[in-house]
């Protein structure tokens, strides 16, 4: 998404909070407009992040839970014990 459309949204966003809108209405009113969820996500973002005064925490690779290795050692956990 361009800056200038990003800036728009979030303008967009700012005014209807302001107005006592909720979040998820907003987010349906955009979707509804054709803006995707990934659009609506990075806008609702840098809102926060303006509210805020700081930068939204990025996730790192390290603390994904549930990772395919984690699976393949409880199927081998599990395998090895239903053999036993």
């Amino acid at each position: 998404m361009d800056q200038s459309s990003l800036n728009n949204l979030v303008s967009f966003i700012e005014s209807a909070r302001a107005k006592g809108a909720a979040d998820n209405s907003i987010a349906n009113v955009l979707k509804e407009k054709g803006w995707s969820e990934k659009q609506i996500a990075q806008a609702m973002g840098a809102v926060y992040e303006k509210l805020t005064g700081q930068k939204i925490p990025s996730r790192t690779e390290g603390d994904a839970s549930g990772s395919a290795k984690d699976a393949f050692f409880y199927l081998l956990s599990f395998g090895t014990l239903g053999s036993w």
